[in-house]
């Protein structure tokens, strides 16, 4: 037998179809938004992410209150290791989420990253 002959063997033994694992893992096949399903504005996390890569040093997040703010690239970065930081537990994390989502919070937390 050759090596192509193989292959085909193999590639053919793979792409059977079995019906029963069509849903097998679908449970696990989703994004963690941690609650951003509740936020009007795309998650913060997501949009700092986009202000620390933005190559003229600030971009535009908006808030779920519908304010844009500016935000400076390191303080975005800053922002972004502050929510890895905090533990999970006690619902921290949520609670951090959910605040800088608003306006109020968020620029609390940019001065508070910016001291």
């Amino acid at each position: 037998m050759k090596i192509n002959e193989l292959l085909e063997n193999e590639a053919k033994r793979m792409m059977d179809y079995d019906p029963r694992f069509d849903k097998h893992g679908s449970e696990l096949d989703r994004d963690d938004d941690w609650g951003g399903t509740d936020f009007k504005a795309p998650r913060m996390f997501d949009q700092l992410a986009k202000a620390a890569d933005n190559i003229n040093g600030e971009a535009d997040v908006k808030t779920d209150d519908g304010d844009t703010i500016k935000v400076k690239s390191g303080t975005a970065k800053k922002i972004m290791d502050m929510e890895r930081s905090i533990t999970q537990q006690g619902g921290k994390k949520e609670q951090f989420m959910k605040m800088i989502q608003t306006t109020d919070g968020l620029k609390k937390v940019i001065a508070y990253a910016e001291k």
